[in-house]
């Protein structure tokens, strides 16, 4: 027959089981898996639950804290590494709007260990060629890529067609 301290004990997988989903739900819902850390302590207490109620485990709270805990930093130190990867921002595209096509006749010539200075915008830009070419002065060319302070540009190409 159960006893009032007894009690505890036999709901002890329903409570692990419990406190897993509610940590999951304030990971999800709350902080948006900013974190991961109550995600992990989820998945250790729904383990735990799980160790529990199949009997693997005794019914002792010290065992079943003992459990989560390590279920929790195994789950973590193994999918450490693919959690990384998706919080690593790659965002390698280059930006095509602004200055990018900007067309202009060059004041002066140019190569890459001289560049001219061009004025737009109220800005005094430094004028490099893109590849690793002379470009003449009164040659059209063409903003194909911008850092700051600097127009990378390349001859612009002739349209020879008439209409």
């Amino acid at each position: 027959m159960n006893t009032f301290f007894d009690f505890p004990l036999v709901y002890l997988p329903e409570f692990f089981f419990a406190a897993g989903v509610v940590l999951f739900l304030i990971e999800i819902i709350f902080l948006g898996f900013s974190t991961f850390v109550l995600l992990f302590l989820g998945v250790g207490c729904v383990a735990t639950a799980l160790l529990l109620f199949l009997e693997i485990i005794p019914l002792a709270v010290d065992t079943a804290l003992l459990a989560t805990s390590l279920i929790s930093a195994g789950c973590a130190i193994v999918s450490w590494r693919f959690l990384k990867q998706l919080t690593i921002d790659k965002n390698e595209t280059r930006v095509v709007a602004g200055f990018v096509n900007h067309e202009f006749t060059l004041p002066e010539t140019i190569s890459r260990s001289s560049p001219c200075t061009y004025r737009y915008s109220s800005i005094d830009w430094e004028v490099v060629p893109h590849g690793d070419v002379t470009l003449e002065a009164g040659v059209r060319v063409e903003v194909v890529s911008v850092e700051v302070g600097t127009f990378f540009v390349q001859e612009k190409a002739r349209d020879d067609r008439t209409i």
